[in-house]
């Protein structure tokens, strides 16, 4: 349950926001995943296994602010195909704030 602010410095609000999870555990992975793999999921948000469990992104044109759910994220195994909760401590959660014209 965190919420995290950081300025873009676009000088305008942002059209497009790209949401990635980068994978940070050592040797092996989580959920079929290698450190340093990384999911695109500027698209489909987070998913939710039992309940609604993920995170949202509010822009201005001066920050954003993400908020991040108490329980946690859940994505798709890559191995296995089915939705599992991250282990929040093996990912990495980047965003990037685009102006297109």
């Amino acid at each position: 349950s965190t919420t995290t602010t950081q300025a873009h410095g676009l000088g305008v609000e942002p059209t497009f926001l790209k949401v990635i999870l980068e994978c940070k555990s050592g040797s092996g992975g989580e959920l079929g995943y290698d450190e340093e793999d990384r999911i695109d999921i500027s698209s489909s948000g987070a998913t939710e296994v039992g309940q609604t469990k993920g995170f949202g992104n509010i822009i201005d044109a001066t920050n954003v602010t993400n908020i991040t759910h108490a329980t946690a994220v859940a994505i798709m195994n890559k191995s296995t195909r089915g939705l599992n909760v991250i282990d929040k401590t093996k990912w990495k959660l980047l965003i990037t704030p685009y102006r297109l014209n």
